[in-house]
């Protein structure tokens, strides 16, 4: 028998009090991919500003595994009241590109060159 898929819990809450803004590159190229989550994870640096937009945060954080997790908000609604797909879209995206980032060593660093969607 398969083991059940973990649920995500449904009471799950933001960090309290965040900070958002940009690391600078010659801190980023100090930290290891999972130093850097790990200090976004605990305060030590702050959130990234699309967090803050978003309504996100990391929920948890290991090599090669990023989970994050969001409270849509109206703001985040097409015209016919659902969650835009876009926010979606932003959320896999960076789950992915933070999964790998959480691999690399000092010093390197990704972009996101392209994902897609087919429904």
């Amino acid at each position: 028998m398969a083991a059940a898929a973990p649920r995500f819990p449904s009471d799950v809450q933001p960090p309290a009090n965040p900070v958002f803004g940009v690391l600078p590159l010659e801190k980023l190229r100090e930290l290891d991919g999972i130093d850097l989550f790990r200090g976004l994870m605990d305060g030590t640096f702050p959130g990234a500003p699309i967090a803050e937009g978003m309504n996100m945060w990391i929920h948890e954080a290991e090599v090669g595994r990023v989970v994050f997790a969001a409270r849509p908000q109206r703001r985040h609604y097409n015209p016919i009241g659902s969650v835009h797909g876009g926010f979606t879209g932003t959320m896999m995206d960076s789950a992915m590109s933070c999964a790998i980032q959480s691999t690399l060593k000092k010093g390197t660093g990704y972009t996101t060159l392209e994902y897609r969607v087919h429904l």
